[in-house]
């Protein structure tokens, strides 16, 4: 008889998940705060510098002359360097919820085998072979979502798992 461990267990993983995914992305948020707070900072004190400036120059050749050199490329080394900071953000943030994603879905699925072995073993007489079938297929389904180059070898192992399922079928129909 399968146990009702296996999903109760899977239930309770959840509400955690979804907490650490939000404690991961709050992170996220904090860190793009921190940036926007430094950019906001670093510009409020390079305009009161350039405020001062303005007001000590004595002609209106003088102040073009500062507002060319404050623009030219100051400006966009900050917009570039800023560009940078959020990509590294966004990046380690998606790195982070990826990550804790792959470990609970790993998890997931060792609670999934598990009901599947125990099915295996409490369930009908005959019906291993239907549930090493099932094992397979699914970590072969695991083993395509892996990457582009575990796709051929998925399709290369298709006709094989198609002849795995037919034999199952016919020695189920024979007993």
């Amino acid at each position: 008889m399968p146990s009702t461990e296996h999903p109760a267990a899977s239930r309770r993983i959840n509400p955690d998940v979804f907490l650490e995914i939000s404690a991961k992305a709050y992170a996220g948020a904090e860190r793009l705060t921190t940036l926007n707070l430094q950019v906001v900072k670093s510009s409020l004190g390079e305009s009161a510098q350039a405020s001062l400036a303005a007001l000590a120059a004595k002609d209106p050749q003088s102040l073009l002359a500062l507002q060319m050199d404050w623009l030219r490329p100051a400006a966009a080394e900050r917009a570039s360097s800023y560009g940078r900071q959020l990509l590294d953000i966004v990046a380690r943030t998606k790195d982070d919820v990826e990550k804790l994603i792959a470990e609970q879905a790993a998890g997931m699925q060792e609670l999934y085998f598990a009901a599947i072995d125990a099915a295996a073993t409490d369930g009908i007489e005959g019906s291993s072979a239907g549930m090493a079938f099932l094992t397979s297929a699914v970590t072969r389904a695991n083993g395509a979502f892996d990457g582009p180059h575990h796709a051929g070898v998925a399709r290369a192992n298709a006709p094989a798992v198609r002849r795995a399922k037919l034999k199952s079928a016919r020695k189920s129909r024979q007993v």
